[in-house]
Protein backbone atom coordinates (compact mmCIF):
# COMPACT_ATOMS: atom_id res chain seq x y z
CA UNK A 1 0.00 0.00 0.00
CA UNK A 2 1.28 3.43 -0.49
CA UNK A 3 -0.05 6.70 0.23
CA UNK A 4 -0.66 9.13 -2.15
CA UNK A 5 -2.68 12.47 -2.84
CA UNK A 6 -4.49 11.98 0.87
CA UNK A 7 -5.38 8.45 -0.77
CA UNK A 8 -4.19 4.64 0.35
CA UNK A 9 -3.29 3.20 -3.40
CA UNK A 10 -3.00 -0.47 -3.09
CA UNK A 11 -1.25 -1.76 -6.19
CA UNK A 12 -2.45 -5.01 -6.15
CA UNK A 13 -6.12 -3.65 -6.87
CA UNK A 14 -4.63 -2.88 -10.23
CA UNK A 15 -5.22 -7.04 -10.58
CA UNK A 16 -8.59 -7.01 -9.05
CA UNK A 17 -12.16 -6.29 -10.45
CA UNK A 18 -12.90 -2.88 -8.76
CA UNK A 19 -17.14 -2.02 -8.15
CA UNK A 20 -17.71 1.25 -9.92
CA UNK A 21 -20.80 1.02 -7.50
CA UNK A 22 -21.52 4.49 -6.73
CA UNK A 23 -19.23 6.37 -8.81
CA UNK A 24 -21.34 8.29 -10.25
CA UNK A 25 -22.78 9.93 -7.13
CA UNK A 26 -19.92 10.72 -6.03
CA UNK A 27 -18.40 12.31 -9.41
CA UNK A 28 -22.09 14.47 -9.46
CA UNK A 29 -21.13 15.09 -5.51
CA UNK A 30 -17.64 16.61 -6.88
CA UNK A 31 -18.19 17.62 -10.31
CA UNK A 32 -16.86 21.18 -9.40
CA UNK A 33 -14.20 20.25 -8.39
CA UNK A 34 -10.72 21.81 -9.74
CA UNK A 35 -8.77 18.92 -9.12
CA UNK A 36 -11.13 16.45 -10.28
CA UNK A 37 -11.57 18.04 -13.80
CA UNK A 38 -8.35 18.80 -14.59
CA UNK A 39 -7.70 15.03 -13.67
CA UNK A 40 -11.16 14.20 -16.08
CA UNK A 41 -9.71 16.34 -18.80
CA UNK A 42 -6.31 15.62 -18.85
CA UNK A 43 -5.15 12.65 -17.22
CA UNK A 44 -2.41 11.04 -19.84
CA UNK A 45 -1.01 14.79 -19.61
CA UNK A 46 -1.07 14.18 -15.82
CA UNK A 47 0.26 10.90 -15.53
CA UNK A 48 3.03 11.72 -18.17
CA UNK A 49 3.49 14.84 -15.93
CA UNK A 50 4.08 12.81 -12.57
CA UNK A 51 6.44 10.79 -14.76
CA UNK A 52 8.87 13.49 -15.39
CA UNK A 53 8.34 14.80 -11.99
CA UNK A 54 9.25 11.38 -10.91
CA UNK A 55 12.64 11.15 -13.38
CA UNK A 56 13.53 14.87 -12.18
CA UNK A 57 13.40 14.09 -8.37
CA UNK A 58 15.54 10.53 -9.61
CA UNK A 59 18.03 13.02 -10.69
CA UNK A 60 17.91 15.79 -8.18
CA UNK A 61 18.52 12.76 -5.45
CA UNK A 62 21.21 11.51 -7.03
CA UNK A 63 22.76 15.09 -7.47
CA UNK A 64 22.12 15.89 -3.69
CA UNK A 65 24.05 12.61 -2.81
CA UNK A 66 26.78 13.41 -5.07
CA UNK A 67 27.00 16.75 -3.78
CA UNK A 68 26.95 15.49 0.05
CA UNK A 69 29.83 12.88 -0.82
CA UNK A 70 31.96 15.62 -2.41
CA UNK A 71 31.24 18.17 0.88
CA UNK A 72 32.38 15.07 3.06
CA UNK A 73 35.38 14.34 0.87
CA UNK A 74 36.26 17.99 0.71
CA UNK A 75 36.23 18.64 4.71
CA UNK A 76 38.21 15.28 5.22
CA UNK A 77 40.62 16.54 2.69
CA UNK A 78 40.60 19.76 4.76
CA UNK A 79 41.33 17.69 7.96
CA UNK A 80 43.82 15.89 6.59
CA UNK A 81 45.65 18.86 5.70
CA UNK A 82 45.55 20.59 8.96
CA UNK A 83 47.05 16.98 10.30
CA UNK A 84 49.93 17.12 8.14
CA UNK A 85 50.72 20.63 8.31
CA UNK A 86 50.35 20.12 12.19
CA UNK A 87 52.68 16.88 11.60
CA UNK A 88 55.25 18.92 10.18
CA UNK A 89 55.42 21.53 12.75
CA UNK A 90 55.96 19.08 14.83
CA UNK A 91 59.10 17.06 13.06
CA UNK A 92 60.40 21.03 12.73
CA UNK A 93 60.27 21.64 16.28
CA UNK A 94 61.32 17.96 17.20
CA UNK A 95 64.80 18.33 15.10
CA UNK A 96 65.47 21.96 16.88
CA UNK A 97 65.20 20.00 20.38
CA UNK A 98 61.41 20.99 21.38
Amino acid sequence: EEFFGGFYFDEDALSKDISLDGLDKELEEHKNYDVLISILTNGEKQRDMATMVEGNLGHIEQDLIQVRVCASFSHVTNLLIKLYTQLRHMCVFQSVGY
